[in-house]
């Protein structure tokens, strides 16, 4: 893998992993499981969900804010660990730092505000924990407003809900609008004044899925500054044939759509606990958006894809540089425009 582009993941549940080890006693997790697969895949940067409204962020207990916050313990705790390899990013100052010291960058997001109770002084506390980007929903309705698993009822984003994109803007804290129903996309994208993400998703108009992207949300995305992460999720790729040649007709059309600038990386693997992720989402999901289950093909399955995906770019014609801001450097301008 000498020629691997650095890559920056704007989305990962490894919190899932590192928490149920700590559950059972284990320490320096991501030392120990985590730290030389990234390393040899050429890492530099995730983006962590630390809890939220999926049914796998919330083990342990019925209670979203206190999931949130045993997630975000364990990871400060085990990054502590871990020292050698990972460190708490809270600036993009920090991520250059991390990544001359040869170590892995990582930042903390939820996924879902249910955390966060209707309350604004929950999101300061979770600033100052570490969070540094709000994902608005999952699949289901929230008190921010509807999931992409709700889209019948085509409301937007609640009196909370715009209190919360506003208060994002002014902490200067990056909004995600992946998982958002369409009606809720758009609410949220004409009231925010900073750029925004969508980090894990892809291209409706390639798989017609609503966890994807409509041809004029990218537009509005990309207008607004902001980048799509390219999500290896098979069901998102294609329910009936998802590979890497898939995903690449989804790259072909988002750059197509709003050219290489606004296309990124966000791949949700779940290989390091399949078994927790069936368990809870199946039981408890009622979206029915995971009902082909997660048996995953494997050049899509861990890792090992992203040598897949580099090489597969070349070959449909595009430059080492339009690779590097595909794996790192787009997401990171946001990064920088909107965190700093």
């Amino acid at each position: 893998m000498s020629n691997m582009i650095p890559i920056a993941d704007g989305h990962s549940d490894i919190v899932v992993d590192v928490l149920r080890r700590r559950q059972d006693g284990e320490r320096a997790v991501f030392q120990r499981y985590h730290a030389e697969p990234l390393r040899r895949a050429n890492h530099r940067f995730l983006m962590m969900s630390t809890g939220g409204d999926a049914p796998s962020q919330n083990i342990g207990s019925d209670d979203p804010f206190w999931c949130a916050m045993m997630r975000i313990e364990a990871l400060l705790a085990d990054f502590a660990d871990s020292a050698e390899s990972v460190s708490l990013c809270l600036s993009m100052a920090d991520v250059d730092r991390s990544a001359a010291e040869g170590k892995l960058g990582v930042m903390m997001m939820i996924e879902g505000a249910s955390p966060l109770r209707t309350s604004l002084e929950a999101l300061d506390l979770m600033y100052r924990l570490g969070i540094r980007s709000v994902q608005l929903t999952w699949n289901a309705r929230n008190m921010v407003g509807d999931g992409c698993g709700e889209a019948i009822t085509g409301s937007g984003l609640t009196r909370f809900g715009r209190s919360l994109v506003q208060a994002l803007n002014r902490k200067k804290m990056l909004l995600d609008l992946s998982h958002a129903s369409d009606a809720l996309f758009f609410s949220a994208a004409e009231l925010t004044t900073a750029p925004f993400i969508v980090s894990h998703a892809n291209a409706r108009a390639v798989c017609n899925h609503p966890r994807n992207l409509t041809d004029r949300q990218m537009e509005l995305l990309a207008a607004r500054r902001g980048v799509i992460g390219l999500c290896l999720f098979p069901w998102f790729v294609d329910p009936e044939r998802p590979s890497i040649e898939r995903l690449l007709d989804h790259l072909d059309h988002m750059v197509s759509v709003v050219g290489i600038d606004h296309v990124s990386i966000g791949a949700d693997f779940i290989y390091f606990a399949p078994d927790v992720f069936a368990r809870e989402i199946n039981a408890k999901d009622k979206t029915g958006m995971y009902a082909k289950g997660f048996d995953i093909p494997p050049d899509l399955r861990d890792l090992s894809a992203y040598p897949l995906l580099q090489e597969g770019i070349r070959k449909r014609g595009y430059s080492e540089a339009d690779i590097a801001k595909v794996c790192s450097e787009n997401l990171f301008r946001v990064y920088r425009e909107v965190i700093g």
